[in-house]
């Protein structure tokens, strides 16, 4: 399979040879997606598209397979798992694990203090913001309408309508 694999890339010259091996390392049988990929020509639509930053040798794109090692493409597809806390025993909660805890929670409340802040300051900003955007989109506004007053006066100058000294221009 992994020779039919090679010569399907080789026929559309999308992929080369590190671009493969690449592949293949990453959808292995040992990490369960290989059976998925029995069908090499029918998903290589797939592949083209998810894949082509750093399996097309025409693409301006940096990456390079060979710059990434067997362990950091499997170790991508691992999900990292949070530590659970374990319970101390009350037997061996001396005065440092006390001061830790104290300067942990310190920390934490810090943190959330800090992040309401945030909050806070940003919410304030989008508001000066927002009314600094009605008073550009009014002062647009006006604009236009002096423009629209402009093109009305200057059409009846040019027809000979009106006397050009009786025009009146907005003044700011």
């Amino acid at each position: 399979m992994k020779a039919d694999n090679q010569q399907s890339a080789d026929m559309t010259s999308l992929y080369d040879a590190e671009s493969l091996k690449a592949f293949n390392q990453m959808y292995s049988t040992q990490t369960g997606y290989g059976a998925h990929f029995e069908n090499y020509q029918a998903q290589f639509q797939f592949m083209a598209q998810h894949f082509a930053p750093y399996a097309n040798p025409m693409s301006n794109s940096s990456f390079s397979p060979s710059s990434t090692s067997s362990t950091s493409s499997t170790s991508s597809q691992q999900h990292p798992t949070k530590k659970k806390p374990v319970p101390v025993p009350e037997d061996q909660k001396d005065e440092v694990y006390k001061e830790r805890r104290r300067r942990n929670n310190e920390a934490a409340r810090k943190s959330r203090e800090a992040k309401r802040k945030v909050d806070v300051d940003n919410g304030q900003r989008v508001q000066k913001l927002e009314e600094e955007n009605i008073y550009l989109r009014g002062i647009i506004q006006k604009l236009s309408y002096d423009i629209c007053m402009m093109k009305q006066a200057h059409s009846a100058q040019a027809h000979g309508i009106v006397d050009p000294q009786t025009i009146p221009f907005p003044t700011y």
